[in-house]
């Protein structure tokens, strides 16, 4: 039986998607509720904000780790939209 690590611990509000950088072993998510992308490290370390601004609720989120670019969605009320935001 496989037990999971809790790798990050408080300062969420409601994470809706996840994405893992093979190329730097970083682990990126989005957190609806506080309107932000954030990183760290795989074991968790190192965590930093990556996107705080000009960001409304977003949900999904997919690394192109090669090209340096994370893509989200987002919702603003009724419509939606799609950012694409280096990786950094």
């Amino acid at each position: 039986m496989y037990l999971a690590n809790q790798i990050i611990d408080g300062g969420l509000a409601r994470v809706s998607g996840m994405a893992f950088d093979w190329i730097t072993k970083n682990i990126y998510w989005t957190d609806v509720k506080l309107d932000r992308i954030e990183v760290a490290s795989a074991n968790g370390q190192f965590r930093a904000p990556l996107i705080t601004e000009n960001i409304t609720k977003p949900h999904c989120i997919v690394l192109d780790p090669r090209q340096g670019y994370v893509v989200s969605d987002a919702f603003c009320g009724i419509k939606g939209m799609v950012e694409m935001s280096p990786l950094r």
